[in-house]
């Protein structure tokens, strides 16, 4: 007879290689597709990496010293837009555990995002290949809603 806890234990390391991985984005350069609103979220697939980038999408960039790029893979444009001086990200943990992504922007004053404006996105997948990020605030009450989901393919060979 099978003892319960053996199959419990069997399954345990199971468990952890679902979870992401977090050294799997330093470093790295992704082909990104987005939805701004919920209701976009069930056609929100992962871009081809190896086919030219769909209209719409964009350029992530991680760099191995906490910076963060995002670009019009078509007109090479910042996205962050002209008042941003320079973009970093950090990882962390909410409360439940789950691996997040914060990105700060300084301003020409050299002003960084402040904490209580961060927006925390949840990552939902992020390996070799592909990386899913959520940020949804659709249910504050105060501050307005925003709703941000990411699917991305990795650039191979291509490091920010």
């Amino acid at each position: 007879m099978t003892r319960p806890w053996i199959l419990i234990l069997a399954l345990i390391p199971a468990l952890f290689a679902c979870k992401p991985d977090d050294k799997k984005l330093a470093g790295t350069r992704w082909l990104c597709n987005e939805a701004l609103e919920k209701s976009e979220s069930a056609n929100l697939s992962f871009p081809n990496a190896d086919a030219p980038p769909p209209e719409g999408s964009f350029f992530e960039g991680y760099g191995k010293d906490g910076s963060y790029t995002a670009q019009d893979p078509f007109t090479g444009e910042d996205l962050n837009g002209d008042d941003i001086k320079a973009s970093r990200y950090a990882l962390g943990k909410d409360k439940d555990g789950n691996l997040t992504i914060g990105f700060d922007f300084q301003d020409a004053e050299g002003n960084w995002t402040p904490e209580e404006g961060r927006i925390i996105y949840v990552i939902k997948q992020l390996d070799d290949k592909r990386y899913h990020t959520v940020a949804d605030q659709s249910s504050q009450d105060e501050g307005g809603e925003f709703y941000h989901e990411t699917k991305c393919s990795r650039l191979q060979n291509k490091e920010n």
